[in-house]
């Protein structure tokens, strides 16, 4: 949507909106101007694209990242097209990872669902900070949600070092572990 719209003006893109059932009231009401349009195009449209391929844009963005990586696998495929090895990537600040260490006796696990054009899943390591308030101490996007994503992830950050036990009501995920 954004490349397409991204030649065009912001009074063709208006015109367009206007004649949009969904947007022609906030178009009438002024919610939506040729103005705001030209700032949302200067701010997120123009923004240069890493690759045309976005297996080589996350690539290199992995490779770029100031953030501790803490796991990086390549969407793999067989001969025939079946998938071998699902995508993930995994990340967790310096900060992060110190929380992670102070209060990882009790770690939550959350996950949200269709965050991105491939319906990919975040999944997160939480932790309850001093204050009884949750705190994410790491972070993994993946290609499914499954027992198997989860241990690949939570198996990753026990490698890392930062803390030893972990206690979790997610049944097949610790049966795994």
């Amino acid at each position: 949507f954004l490349q397409r719209i991204s030649h065009m003006t912001a009074t063709q893109i208006l015109l367009i909106m206007q004649k949009d059932q969904r947007f022609k009231r906030s178009c009438e009401n002024g919610l939506i101007t040729k103005h705001k349009i030209d700032n949302i195009k200067r701010r997120y449209i123009k923004m240069d694209r890493i690759d045309n391929n976005d297996l080589v844009a996350v690539e290199r963005i992995a490779r770029q990242v100031e953030t501790p990586l803490l796991l990086y696998q390549r969407q793999e495929f067989s001969k025939d097209g079946k998938i071998t090895q699902d995508f993930m990537i995994a990340f967790a600040s310096d900060m992060q990872l110190r929380m992670l260490k102070k209060f990882g006796t009790f770690v939550f696990l959350d996950a949200t669902n269709g965050l991105n054009y491939y319906g990919y899943v975040q999944m997160t390591l939480l932790v309850k900070d001093a204050f009884g308030a949750s705190f994410p101490v790491a972070f993994c996007i993946a290609a499914k949600e499954d027992g198997k994503a989860w241990e690949t992830f939570i198996k990753r950050v026990f490698e890392v070092g930062i803390f030893h036990s972990i206690c979790c009501r997610c049944h097949d995920v610790c049966q795994r572990l």
